[in-house]
């Protein structure tokens, strides 16, 4: 990872999700006010941008 994630929080999705590929990570986008449901398995390549009305609120790896 080239920079901290808590730097996303507050963004657009579409420059978060260009952050997150341009370092090779497979990007998951959830938004918290219509599905926040996630599966349990764990894949350390993957990225879960979670939001509400196309602003980050949160990533977390898994």
């Amino acid at each position: 990872m080239t920079f901290d994630l808590s730097t996303l929080s507050g963004r657009p999705v579409a420059d978060a999700v260009g952050r997150l590929e341009s370092d090779g990570y497979d990007v998951q986008v959830l938004d918290l006010d219509t599905n926040p449901m996630v599966t349990m398995d764990f894949r350390e390549d993957r990225m879960r941008v979670w939001h509400r009305g196309g602003v980050v609120d949160h990533v977390t790896n898994g």
